[in-house]
């Protein structure tokens, strides 16, 4: 059985070139199958939008023309159909996703994380020398987590705004990983729950706002009052 390579609905922002892409995997999850040709079909609902011209690889590239979403509204039906030949044998690969007004992109880097945890990177040891996988997966969390609270394509706001839910979920997730097989006399267990009533409490408070009449102001009426995000005490000792 293949494996797709994505974790959340693909984003497509109306009104710009957008650059396509699909990775296929073997059933082990690591090693790619390479096409040697492949079509693509994208869909909103039963519209065609357009059937871009495919560059086959171990990743298969396509780019959706901006000329093909200027006039839509955002949606959630977008479908893209990849139609890939493997080994002689060609089967579809299918993509959801979203007509959006505007992406979000993380705005966190390693230097914030450790600015606020200087030790960190000595306490984890020599082999890791970026955080950057756990900042993926936390900001794929945080994706996922915007989508289920609902009217993810009309959000209006700044990525700013999630820099500090970011930064707990990335400590919480890197903790949950390392408190089975650190050697370490850090307390992995405290600092992942903690992170994670901190990251908890941001879900709780940070402001999100929409801009559901496509005015480019945020709705009144479609703004959750919170309190701003805080950091509640010091860096761990022993960081």
């Amino acid at each position: 059985m293949s494996v797709l390579d994505y974790e959340l609905p693909y984003m497509a922002t109306i009104g710009i070139n957008n650059a396509l892409s699909m990775t296929v995997y073997d059933t082990d999850g690591v090693t790619p199958l390479v096409p040697t040709a492949g079509t693509l079909v994208v869909t909103d609902g039963s519209e065609v939008l357009e059937a871009p011209v495919v560059t086959a690889g171990s990743t298969s590239t396509a780019t959706l023309l901006a000329a093909s979403t200027a006039a839509r509204s955002t949606s959630t039906r977008l479908l893209l159909t990849w139609l890939l030949t493997i080994a002689g044998d060609t089967k579809p690969y299918i993509r959801s996703g979203y007509l959006v007004n505007n992406q979000l992109y993380p705005v966190l880097s390693d230097l914030m994380i450790t600015r606020r945890m200087p030790h960190l990177l000595s306490v984890l040891g020599s082999e890791v020398t970026t955080l950057e996988n756990w900042r993926d997966s936390a900001w794929n969390e945080l994706q996922r987590w915007l989508i289920i609270k609902g009217k993810r394509l009309d959000l209006a706001l700044d990525q700013w705004a999630f820099v500090d839910m970011h930064r707990y979920w990335t400590v919480e997730i890197l903790a949950g990983e390392f408190l089975a097989s650190s050697t370490s006399d850090v307390d992995w267990y405290a600092i992942r729950d903690d992170m994670k009533a901190k990251r908890i409490e941001q879900q709780d408070t940070v402001s999100l706002h929409w801009d559901t009449n496509k005015d480019g102001t945020a709705d009144e009426s479609a703004t959750e009052a919170v309190q701003g995000p805080v950091w509640l005490n010091e860096p761990y000792r022993g960081y």
